[in-house]
This record gives structure tokens, sequence and C-alpha cells, in this order.
């Protein structure tokens, strides 16, 4: 191992690779989570199996995060959730609320094995109330939400990895499916690290011919190619300070990814045409959705400068393993939607009013659905 794999194979990547082994801390718990509530106050809200293994669901019990569901359509009389064994037993007979699990009546009772409980089971009482039967990690101390929407293991893996990363000053790499939110969470390592008042530059890397790639990143002489009448600075040294975020790094042509890998590693910048480097203090934050194992297998993408950047990475889960936040997050959007028009109340009706807005069936289709465009 040389001196360079020794100066990014640091204390803190050991660390990260330890936690990595022993996966993620915390006890785990089966939760229901209000996706659907006619106050979309609610929404999100949770409410945990006891460790006796028995939980009564009705309009008064039990309470999620301090306050039970009381809605008109759900009886008084309770649906019954226990544990038997290692699988979980959904009782509806003892009440008159109308059950839906995953969109299918129920009027007997329902065994529910660990690996559906792992996918969550869609859950829907009477006409406007949609829970989700999931079991989550119940974590002591939480980090800060910075900025996103949703509380599903998955996001809070990503929150505890911005936490740990937002303080250091090494590349970061964020991988992803399209539309995860991958920038969402460059921007969250920005703004809670020491740089966040500093410049922050985002450059897509998908949509710059491969033939200017190199000046667009580290600017270019005058005269070093024709049309080039004045010397320009690239995005390095814009962002010189601050924080630069290469989108779709993946498709960084392989001769641009040789000088990546070299301002990585020293600091130093050559702009095309120029004889002298340049010495620059960026943070590179990387995101794709493009599998680099296979890149480098078919020598796409270089090794090294992979290695380089997976130093720290986080990785963004697809919605549909979030089914938690699908909720909260249509909530969000639709309170952002509706605002403008100054019709955000509709979310929030009179609770005696039997007819509302959102109607349950649709939450519960939403959370359903595998959503290929994720949340964008």
């Amino acid at each position: 191992m040389t001196r360079d794999d020794h100066d990014f194979l640091d204390t803190e990547t050991f660390q990260d690779l330890d936690q990595a082994r022993r996966g993620p801390s915390g006890r785990r718990a089966v939760t229901l989570t209000v996706l659907g509530h006619p106050q979309a106050a609610r929404v999100g809200a949770r409410a945990r199996l006891p460790e006796a293994g028995r939980l009564e669901l009705s309009r008064s019990v039990p309470t999620f995060d301090g306050a039970p569901l009381l809605t008109p359509s759900i009886s008084r009389r309770p649906v019954v959730v226990e544990r038997v064994g290692a699988r979980l037993r959904l009782d509806p007979t003892g009440s008159s609320t109308a059950v839906r699990l995953d969109g299918d009546a129920i009027d007997v009772p329902v065994t529910l094995d660990p690996a559906r409980l792992a996918a969550g089971v869609v859950v829907e009482l009477g006409e406007q109330v949609v829970l989700l039967l999931h079991e989550e990690r119940v974590d002591d101390a939480p980090p800060p939400d910075f900025g996103m929407v949703g509380d599903s293991d998955g996001i809070r893996e990503v929150r505890a990895a911005v936490a740990r990363y937002a303080q250091a000053d090494g590349p970061v790499l964020i991988r992803g499916e399209t539309g995860t939110g991958k920038e969402l969470v460059a921007r969250a390592l920005h703004a809670a690290g020491p740089r966040r008042s500093a410049p922050w530059l985002a450059v897509n890397m998908a949509a710059i011919p491969a033939g200017v790639a190199a000046s667009e990143l580290f600017g270019h002489a005058r005269g070093a190619f024709s049309g080039a009448r004045e010397a320009r600075d690239g995005f390095f040294a814009r962002a010189d300070g601050g924080t630069l975020f290469m989108d779709e790094i993946g498709a960084t042509p392989p001769d641009v990814q040789a000088a990546l890998l070299r301002a990585l590693e020293t600091g130093e910048i050559q702009p095309v045409g120029a004889r002298a480097l340049r010495q620059i203090d960026v943070r590179l934050v990387a995101a794709t959705d493009l599998d680099l194992d296979a890149a480098m297998r078919a020598e796409r993408f270089r090794a090294p400068l992979y290695y380089r950047l997976a130093t720290r990475e986080v990785v963004v889960p697809p919605l549909r393993e979030r089914r938690a936040d699908v909720g909260r997050l249509l909530v969000s959007f639709l309170r952002e939607a509706l605002a403008p028009g100054g019709r955000a109340a509709l979310l929030d009706p009179p609770l005696d009013q039997r007819e509302v807005w959102l109607p349950g069936r649709l939450v519960a289709r939403l959370a359903r659905h595998t959503w290929p465009g994720n949340v964008r």
C-alpha cells in the first residue's frame, strides 16, 4: 500500500467500514405509520406494537405520537394486531370497521409472515385512514432531518451518513437510482459543513459534450483552442473554497477522469492550454445512478478514481423501499401545490366531516405503487 493509499484510508474510513460490517444500530420494532388521515397533519405519526405483542386498533386506541385516530369511519370496537411466534396476525372479526390489506378486503383473521412485514403492509381502515404495518429501527438519538421528508429506515440512514460526513473535507460519492434525491443529499452535505458560506456549484456531466468537458471543469487559457479568445475559469476554479457537485459522474470522459483524479489527490488543476498548475481548495461531491462496478470492468471508469471517490459513500434508497414516507411526501407536495391558490385548508377539514378531499383509497393506491421515477 502506498503512502497515498494510507492518506485516504484514514481512521474515519476504517470506522465507517467497521460500522457497515456491524450493520444499522438500534433495536427493531413493529410499527403502524399513518399514511393517510382526514387531518393531514397526522400523517407520519406512529404507534408501536407493545412488547407484550398485542395491540388494539380502534377510533380511540392506540395513540399515534400522543393522539388517537378519532375518525368517524373507524369503529370503537378494535381490530386486533398480535404477534404469533415470528408472525403477526391481524383480526378484524370483533370490529365493524371495514379493513383492507394491500387492497384486498378482509373479514377473517390474516397471518402475515416476516417477508410480507418487511415489505410493509398497507392497511385501510374505513374510508379515511391508511396505515403502513411494518418493522423499523428505533433510534435513540436520530440525526437532524437536513430538509429531507420522511422517517423510514432508508432515509434515516442517509441522514446519519450526512451527519457523519458533513464535517469531513474529503470527496463523497452518492449512489442511487434516478429521481431519488441525490442532489438534495449533496446540498445537505454542503449546508451542514464548514464550507456552507462558500460557493456551491453543480454540474451535470451527462449534459457536457466530451470534447469540452476538460475546459468546462478546469478552465482554459487564451488561445487554447479555436474560439478561446480569453482565458476562462472552469467549475473547479469557480467553486474554489466551496463545494462542487458533479452529477452523473459516470459520464465523465476517460481522459478527463485522469485529470480529475489528480485534482483530488494533489489539489491542483491545469487549465486547457496553460503551462502552469493552479492550486484549488474544493470539496467534491459526486453522484451517479450508473453501475460503476460494471463500468470499471468495461474500462469506462477508472478504478483509482472510483476508490478515491468512494472513501465516503451515501446510498439513497428508491421510493419503493420507503413506503413509510409516501404519505408525508404526498402531503408535502400537495401543500406546496395548494398553497398558492389558498386551498391548503382542504388537507385539514373538521374532524366530524365525513367527506374528505383526499380519499383514503387513493392514498393506499399510491402507497402500493412501485414508483419507477422515484420522488421526482
